[in-house]
């Protein structure tokens, strides 16, 4: 995006930054009813969009991987590691500015865990189906409603959800040793 979503460190010892949190497209998972399956769900560029859905990523708690349990009012403090203060949906990607502020984020980050990938709760509508493009895939998620934010090795929306820590240059990975597959 610019020069706004830099990486910057305060003199507090916050690290700031802007990042990819979603986009539009179909996303992989692993099939549950079939180990070692794949099951493709599009996210659909009008739901990706939709303002309620954008809308619900502005302030939640920025993580490290997935937690285990639901994210709420009464575990956000063992949880969080900071938040998300501003999202801007722009083409096909939601872009998020975030601020860490634990010593377990910034060295997780340091550590290679420089990609973002959404928790949300969401729907599975629609059988299986063919973009416009040919693409197939086996759900259409809607509505989606966005929850914590954490950082991974690798996300599902790919290395296009790195966020832009220039401090933290690290080679993505070529496969994961835990994906962390929880939503």
């Amino acid at each position: 995006r610019g020069a706004e979503w830099a990486c910057v460190r305060d003199e507090k010892g916050w690290v700031g930054t802007g990042g990819v949190a979603a986009r539009v497209g179909i996303l992989d998972y692993e099939d549950p009813s079939m180990p070692g399956g794949i099951y493709r769900e599009l996210r659909p560029f009008d739901e990706v969009m939709d303002p309620a859905a954008v809308a619900t990523l502005f302030g939640v708690p920025f993580t490290i991987l997935h937690p285990e349990e639901e994210v709420t009012g009464a575990n956000t403090r063992d949880l969080a590691h900071g938040v998300v203060l501003e999202v801007a949906p722009k083409g096909d990607l939601v872009w998020v500015r975030i601020r860490a502020w634990s010593d377990e984020a910034k060295a997780a980050i340091a550590g290679g865990m420089l990609e973002l990938s959404c928790g949300y709760s969401t729907v599975l509508n629609e059988p299986p189906a063919t973009t416009q493009g040919g693409d197939g895939y086996d759900g259409l998620q809607r509505p989606t409603r966005h929850d914590p934010l954490p950082s991974l090795l690798l996300a599902r929306a790919g290395h296009v959800a790195r966020p832009r820590l220039a401090a933290y240059r690290c080679p993505r990975p070529s496969a994961p040793a835990d994906r962390n597959p929880a939503r």
